[in-house]
């Protein structure tokens, strides 16, 4: 994606295409990020019923 995006900004001949990349490329990495996000957060409540049991038995650290 880094590679595409340089060679697209050296490509550009006008300012006008400089704005339409930079805003292409903040478009997409805006899409990816969501969809991280929302794995990670799916993830996450995967997780939370098999956390709870184990928190309720689990014996307390103690401090050193």
């Amino acid at each position: 994606m880094t590679m595409g995006f340089k060679y697209q900004l050296l490509s550009c001949r006008q300012p006008q295409e400089l704005l339409l990349v930079t805003l292409n490329h903040l478009h997409e990495v805006r899409k990816m990020v969501r969809v991280v996000a929302d794995q990670a957060q799916a993830a996450a409540c995967a997780a939370h019923p098999n956390l709870l049991p184990r928190a309720r038995t689990s014996t307390p650290h103690p401090h050193t």
